[in-house]
C-alpha cells in the first residue's frame, strides 16, 4: 500500500501551482468564467500536463494514483473550469493516447452525468469506437449551478473499466479536498482581518473553535481519500463520501466565518461550494437502473 507520493507528485504540485496562480492573477472578477480558459488549456498541453498519469512506456510522465490525488488537490485548490483531470484520467485508459492529441476528454458516468458538455471541442471517451461527441439532441439542458463546473445529462453512459470510474471517483473527491483547503484558508485570512469590538474576530472563541473544526475536517477528508485511492471498491466508496461530507462542512463553515458574507458574489466562498456539490453529485450518484 503507498499511501505517500513520489517525487513525481512533488515536482507536478509545485510546477502546477505556480500555472494556476498565474491563471489566478488573470482573472478580472471571481464570476467572469474564471479566467482565459483557452491559454490555461494551452499552457497545460504545451507542457503535457494532461499525460502525466500515462505509462512512460505510451510516452507519459508516469504518475500513479496516488500521485495524482495529490495533483487533483492542488487543481481544486484553484477551481478551474477545465475538463483537465477528466482528462488526466480519461488519457490513462486509453489504448492509443495519441489518437485524442491534446484535445480535452469528458465522459458520461453511469448516472448519466457528463460534466463539462459545453466546452469547445471536447472528445466523449467511451462513445463508439471514433471518440465522436454525444450528439446535441441526446442532451438535457446544462446544470450551471456550479459555474466552474457544469454538468448536462444524457441516456447513454461511457462503456469504460470499472477501474478507470474507480480513479475518476477519488481524483473528483480529491479535488473537493483541494476546494475545501483553499475555502479554510480564505476564512483563516479573514479572521486575521476582520475586527470586531477592535479586536480580529479570529480572536472570539467561536470563530476560533470553527476554524480549528474545519482544519480538522480538512486532513480527515485528505487521509481518507489518500485510503481510498489504495482501498477496494467496498472501503473506497465509504472513505469517498466521508471526505466529500467533511469537504462540504468546511465550505459551509468558511461562509460562516465570513459572517453569511460567504454567500455572496464578492466574497465566492459559494462557488468552492457550489463545485464541492457539483463533484459530490458526479461522485455519489447511482448508475441509471439502480438505488
Amino acid at each position: 500500500m503507498k499511501l505517500l507520493s513520489s517525487e513525481i507528485a512533488e515536482s507536478a504540485c509545485g510546477v502546477l501551482e505556480q500555472i494556476l496562480s498565474a491563471a489566478d492573477a488573470r482573472r478580472v472578477t471571481v464570476s467572469d468564467g474564471l479566467g482565459d480558459q483557452g491559454q490555461l488549456w494551452q499552457e497545460l498541453t504545451g507542457g503535457q500536463w494532461h499525460s502525466i498519469g500515462v505509462s512512460e512506456e505510451k510516452g507519459g510522465v508516469g504518475a500513479d494514483l496516488r500521485d495524482l490525488v495529490d495533483v487533483a488537490e492542488t487543481w481544486g485548490r484553484h477551481m478551474q473550469p477545465l475538463p483537465f483531470l477528466h482528462t488526466v484520467v480519461l488519457l490513462r485508459w486509453e489504448s492509443t493516447p495519441e489518437r485524442t492529441g491534446n484535445s480535452p476528454l469528458t465522459c458520461v458516468w453511469p448516472s448519466g452525468l457528463m460534466p463539462f458538455a459545453n466546452y469547445a471541442g471536447i472528445t466523449v471517451v467511451g462513445h463508439g469506437t471514433s471518440g465522436d461527441d454525444v450528439a446535441p439532441s441526446t442532451l438535457r439542458p446544462l446544470d450551471e449551478f456550479a459555474v466552474s463546473l457544469p454538468i448536462a445529462t444524457t441516456e447513454r453512459a461511457s462503456t469504460l473499466p470499472d477501474e478507470c470510474l474507480r480513479e475518476l471517483r477519488v481524483v473528483c473527491t480529491a479535488e473537493a479536498v483541494g476546494a475545501a483547503a483553499a475555502v479554510l484558508n480564505m476564512a483563516a485570512r479573514y479572521a486575521t482581518e476582520r475586527l470586531a469590538f477592535g479586536h480580529p474576530i479570529g480572536h472570539f472563541q467561536a470563530v476560533k473553535h470553527r476554524l480549528a473544526n474545519m482544519h480538522i475536517d480538512v486532513e480527515l477528508a485528505r487521509t481518507a481519500v489518500i485510503w481510498a485511492s489504495q482501498a477496494s471498491d467496498s472501503s473506497n466508496v465509504r472513505s469517498l463520501r466521508l471526505a466529500l461530507d467533511a469537504a462540504r462542512r468546511v465550505a459551509s463553515g468558511a461562509i460562516q466565518v465570513h459572517g453569511g458574507l460567504g454567500y455572496t458574489w464578492d466574497a465566492g466562498i459559494h462557488l468552492y461550494l457550489r463545485h464541492i456539490l457539483a463533484l459530490t453529485k458526479l461522485v455519489t450518484s447511482p448508475s441509471r437502473g439502480r438505488m
